[in-house]
């Protein structure tokens, strides 16, 4: 065996991500709900391209694990533990043991210890939430098996919109290696604001916003590319810029009067989570509205964007939450002087029935992890995502997915994905 392949066997077992090996010391409570059978789902996706290990690869990897566990938490209490003091009050031993036992007991990495905001929960809710690393093996192993149509990127779920009478942004190009496909004369793009963006890509990262310039007849480039592009050369660069992957050119939308003050550039979207329950009815699980730093196009911006939760009754924003835990609990955005507690997504209850109208076009998914917006032209759909984040609805103890049917409704889902692949196929008697 050379030291790569005996590398990647150690890899295999060290579960790194705390997502991909059994402990001997650890069990879940509950063994029968539907959460913890999710999460023995996960780690047997993990496992299922490692060999056995044997006997000495599982001891090396769980004393690397304990090692790996230790410097995890050590550099998670030293990130978190004085802003978790000084809002919780909480002590940094405490804070210590709290990140070991959610590592070592509870299989989530120590810094989920303070995402989740643990330290304000009795332990026996802590196997109510679920990792983020864990759901997307869930969640991608699902969209491997799915029968329908791919929507997953935006070109094709522009389309999809299109067919079923959703409400999306429209695309006015589409550019790949092949050239460049306009939906319309490209000359009644001149004078309007443009947004491109990767077609297969996650949200709207790597987007590049187009703001017209009348004085100069050129477009001026920010997000991912810097500069202008000049009327007269809008299909070149487009293909410049479709020879390494395909894109999408949108029109760029505003925000609508009631949110236009928390981002000047970029959309602020509702990520908003829908499910199938146990009778086939569809729900909505959590909304989270994503608000990103002025400077930014795009409000997907990792470890910057702020978060905060809408109450799914009323519509009404909650407190602020973010990667910095600092923020938590506040009310203002960061440089800025003005409270949002209290203010509401316009036409909450028509978002919501938009929500259930495009999950009901998807049949064949249990979950979709909806991007919606509230713009100058109206509510729409950005997309829908079946890798949804498990981190933004639970971010700190606001939703734990056990307390929600989305546990339930994925265990149905996969158990009978299960079941028809290990069914024996019924080859037809003859008469």
């Amino acid at each position: 065996m050379n030291v790569s392949s005996a590398l990647g066997r150690i890899d295999s077992v060290c579960a790194y991500d705390h997502c991909r090996v059994l402990l001997p010391w650890f069990s879940y409570a509950r063994r029968e709900a539907p959460l913890p059978r999710l999460r023995r789902k996960a780690l047997s996706l993990g496992r299922a391209d490692a060999c056995a290990p044997g006997i000495a690869l599982s001891l090396l990897g769980a004393c690397l694990h304990t090692v790996r566990t230790l410097r995890e938490t050590a550099f998670a209490v030293q990130r978190h533990g004085r802003a978790t003091r000084e809002r919780h009050g909480v002590g940094r031993t405490r804070q210590l043991f709290g990140a070991l036992y959610c590592a070592l007991r509870h299989n989530l990495g120590p810094d989920y210890y303070f995402a989740y905001r643990l330290h304000a929960r009795p332990l026996s809710e802590w196997g109510d939430f679920i990792s983020h690393e864990e759901c997307t093996r869930l969640l991608l192993s699902m969209r491997a098996g799915n029968a329908g149509p791919d929507i997953w990127g935006k070109n094709g779920w522009g389309n999809f919109c299109v067919a079923n009478d959703i409400a999306t942004v429209p695309i006015l190009a589409t550019v790949g290696p092949d050239g460049v496909e306009f939906s319309a004369d490209p000359e009644t793009l001149r004078g309007q604001d443009l947004f491109l963006k990767p077609d297969e890509d996650y949200s709207g990262r790597g987007g590049v916003l187009l703001t017209w310039e009348p004085e100069r007849e050129a477009w001026r480039m920010e997000g991912a590319l810097q500069g202008f592009v000049p009327s007269a050369e809008l299909e070149a660069f487009l293909r410049r810029a479709g020879l390494s992957t395909s894109q999408v050119l949108q029109p760029r939308l505003r925000n609508c009067p009631e949110l236009a003050g928390l981002s000047q550039k970029a959309l602020v979207n509702a990520r908003v989570l829908s499910c199938r329950d146990a009778d086939g009815r569809i729900v909505v699980v959590n909304a989270t509205l994503r608000t990103p730093p002025a400077d930014e196009v795009t409000s997907d911006v990792p470890g910057r964007t702020v978060l905060v939760p809408i109450d799914l009754e009323t519509g009404r924003l909650g407190c602020i939450h973010g990667a910095d835990i600092s923020l938590s609990g506040g009310d203002r955005l960061p440089g800025d002087e003005k409270s949002i507690r209290g203010l509401g997504f316009p036409k909450w209850e028509q978002a919501l029935e938009l929500v259930k109208h495009a999950h009901a076009k998807v049949s064949w998914l249990p979950c979709v992890g909806w991007d919606l917006v509230s713009t100058d032209r109206g509510l729409l759909l950005l997309e829908g995502n079946i890798v949804w984040n498990a981190r933004l609805g639970q971010q700190y103890g606001l939703c734990p997915i056990a307390q929600t049917p989305l546990a339930a409704a994925l265990d149905a889902h996969l158990g009978a994905k299960a079941a028809e692949r290990s069914a024996p196929s019924r080859t037809p008697t003859r008469a």
